[in-house]
């Protein structure tokens, strides 16, 4: 199923990349500054997602200390960073999400947000995913927390 979504509904499906993931997930985009709701729905720290690995393309600029933190204390999260990333996708083992919002508080409370919510049976899934491949081919480690390599 594809379908044209708005902000809330972005927001809903971030926060439950994790807890619907079996094997990975996908953040791939240019700012990020979690807000504590968003901490808070994606629990790195529940021992349940343990074997989810999670990559992190960021592009622009650097993580904001609390956000660094927050993603580099966890061993299964791998971040990169890609100077021209511009995209915004959003995706795991089931679904996927092609939008316009940052993943910033501001962007979340002020900016008019769409995106296009498609899940793995979708052609869109795999041609969305081979993207995600080459923009991780034209990053760099930024951080990387695990033995396993992408």
């Amino acid at each position: 199923m594809v379908t044209v979504i708005d902000k809330y509904t972005i927001v809903q499906h971030v926060s439950r990349l994790l807890s619907t993931a079996e094997g990975r997930v996908y953040i791939i985009c240019p700012y990020i500054r979690l807000p504590e709701f968003l901490k808070f729905d994606l629990d790195l720290t529940n021992p349940m997602y343990k074997d989810i690995q999670i990559n992190i393309i960021i592009g622009k600029n650097q993580l904001d200390q609390d956000t660094y933190e927050y993603f580099s204390r966890r061993k299964n999260v791998h971040i990169y960073f890609c100077k021209e990333l511009h995209s915004k996708i959003y995706l795991n083992d089931k679904y996927g999400i092609i939008g316009s919002m940052n993943l910033y508080k501001y962007s979340i409370n002020n900016n008019i947000e769409t995106g296009v919510y498609f899940t793995q049976e979708e052609d869109v899934y795999m041609e969305c995913f081979m993207k995600i491949s080459f923009i991780m081919k034209h990053s760099k480690i930024y951080c990387h927390n695990s033995v396993q390599h992408v």
